[in-house]
């Protein structure tokens, strides 16, 4: 028996060390925000923390995979739970709930998919609800051989909808959805306001790349916000 380690064990370190260090970053940046006295910065710190974590968490399904296609519906579950407790959605009264359909796919498509759902999920916790209790649906499905991401609120909507280069974060989404092949979409109404990011499945590609559909599955809901809480 030999003590050498092969190349998939060389990886899976690899991708440990990396999401370590991803961590940490985030960690800094965290802690920045928490002590700066500027609101504006505060956010802005606080978007950049959570994006560094969306790359952290990829690295970790890399470690568990051995570089196969990512399982989406771990990979954004983890998102999700990471995104309820590092912005206190207790405290805000605000719930997560999450559904995915079964999916692998490979991870230049993930990581992309991963950082447009933590800067959606994170605006709509911070924005959507004006400070009232509220619900944030994610949802990742098959739509006619597409993939479709949505992130959802039930706050009042959009005042207008938003403009192109408007902020750093949207034009992220538009350039992460171009990345895809896709195309980003906001509908808004009274009823609160709906972003979708479509593009196409890889699965008519290799086989190493991507697979189709398997059945639905619900992956997480976030705590109940205390309804007690003023």
């Amino acid at each position: 028996m030999t003590s050498e380690l092969t190349a998939d064990d060389r990886i899976r370190e690899a991708d440990h060390r990396i999401k370590n260090h991803l961590q940490m970053v985030a960690s800094l940046l965290a802690l920045q925000s928490k002590q700066s006295t500027n609101a504006e910065l505060r956010e802005e710190l606080d978007h950049a923390a959570h994006r560094v974590m969306a790359v952290a968490l990829l690295h970790e399904q890399l470690q568990r995979s051995g570089e196969r296609p990512i399982d989406i519906a771990a990979y954004l579950e983890e998102i999700c739970r990471d995104l309820a407790l590092s912005n206190d959605c207790e405290a805000r009264r605000v719930q997560i709930s999450l559904a995915v359909e079964s999916a692998e796919l490979p991870g230049d498509q993930a990581i992309a998919l991963g950082l447009i759902t933590s800067e959606l999920v994170t605006n709509a916790i911070k924005h959507a609800h004006g400070g009232s209790p509220g619900m944030v649906a994610v949802s990742f499905e098959d739509h006619a051989g597409d993939w479709r991401l949505t992130v959802a609120d039930r706050g009042p909507g959009l005042a207008a909808l938003p403009a192109e280069g408007r902020s750093f974060g949207l034009s992220l989404i538009g350039r992460l959805a171009q990345k895809l092949s896709g195309a980003f979409t906001v509908v808004s109404d009274g009823f609160g306001a709906q972003f979708r990011v479509e593009f196409p499945s890889l699965s008519e590609g290799p086989p190493d790349m991507a697979v189709g559909p398997s059945p639905a599955r619900a992956r997480f809901t976030s705590p109940e916000p205390d309804k007690e809480a003023s």
